[in-house]
C-alpha cells in the first residue's frame, strides 16, 4: 500500500504529488518564507510520527514528532524530503519542492515614502529604514547605500553618495546642508540598496519629499536604525 504524506503548513489545501495524496496547509500553497522559521507539521500513512524525519538542500529544519521548522537560506527553490528511520538508517519515502519568497522589506525616510516633510523633521533623520514586514519582532535590513539629492527650481544644489557597509547614515555635512534648505526645496532619496536576510543586495526605487516649513516640539524623537536608540530634538542641536 502507498504511504499518504500530509504536508500541514496554514489553511488545508490538498494536491497530488509523486502519486501520493498531499495536503498543504497554507494561504500561498508551497510557499516559504527565506530567512524566517516556517513550521510544518508531517503525517505519513502507517509511520509514527517519531519515526520521521525530514531533510532539506536549502537551509535548517529543526524539530521531531512530526513539527518542524525550515528555516531557508536561499532564495529560490527548497526540496524538502520526508525520511523514516529504520534500523539500517533513513529510508527515502518522499519528496516536495517549495518555492522560497524574500521577506516584505518597507523602506522609509521619516516613516515616509514620500510626499511633504518639514524641513526640522528632516534634520532629525539618521537614515532611511529598511524594516522587514509580518516579522514578530521589529526586525530591520542593512542600509548598503544611498545618494542624497537636493533639487531648487529644478536645479541640483546638493548631491552626494553615502556608503557603509556597517549601515550607512546621514553624514554631518548632509545634516548640515538640510538646514539650509528652504520651502519647496525637493529631497531626493535614490540609488539607495539595502542588504537582504541572505546578503543579496536590493535596490530600492526613488523617495521625493517636498520640503515645507512646518516644525516640530521639542519633545520630538527619532530612532536610530542602526544602534535602537531613542535620540531627543536636543541631539541633532549639538551635532
Amino acid at each position: 500500500m502507498k504511504n499518504t504524506i500530509c504536508f500541514l503548513v496554514g489553511f488545508l489545501l490538498a494536491a497530488p504529488a509523486y502519486c501520493q495524496v498531499v495536503a498543504i496547509q497554507n494561504d500561498m500553497r508551497n510557499v516559504i518564507t527565506l530567512g524566517l522559521e516556517n513550521p510544518l507539521t508531517v503525517a505519513v500513512e502507517k509511520c509514527p510520527s517519531r519515526s520521521i524525519s525530514l531533510t532539506t538542500n536549502n537551509g535548517i529544519i529543526t524539530g521531531d514528532n512530526g513539527h518542524y521548522l525550515i528555516t531557508p537560506k536561499h532564495f529560490g527553490v527548497a526540496m524538502i524530503t520526508i525520511n523514516k528511520k529504520t534500523w539500517r538508517g533513513l529510508k527515502v519515502i518522499d519528496s516536495m519542492y517549495f518555492r522560497v519568497k524574500r521577506v516584505e522589506v518597507s523602506v522609509t525616510f521619516g516613516g515616509h515614502k514620500g510626499g511633504q516633510m518639514s524641513k526640522e523633521y528632516v534634520c532629525l533623520q539618521i537614515a532611511p529604514v529598511a524594516t522587514i514586514e509580518g516579522f514578530p519582532i521589529d526586525a530591520k535590513c542593512t542600509i548598503d547605500s544611498f545618494t542624497v539629492i537636493v533639487k531648487r527650481n529644478d536645479n541640483i544644489i546638493f548631491s552626494k553618495d553615502l556608503h557603509n557597509a556597517s549601515g550607512t547614515r546621514i553624514d554631518k555635512e548632509t545634516r548640515a546642508f538640510f538646514k539650509t534648505t528652504q520651502d519647496k526645496d525637493k529631497l531626493i532619496i535614490t540609488n539607495l540598496t539595502y542588504k537582504d536576510i541572505d546578503g543579496v543586495s536590493i535596490h530600492v526605487p526613488p523617495m521625493e519629499f517636498i520640503i515645507t516649513p512646518a516644525t516640530y516640539t521639542e519633545s520630538d524623537t527619532i530612532v536610530d536604525p542602526i544602534t535602537g536608540q531613542e535620540i531627543s530634538r536636543k541631539y541633532f542641536e549639538e551635532h
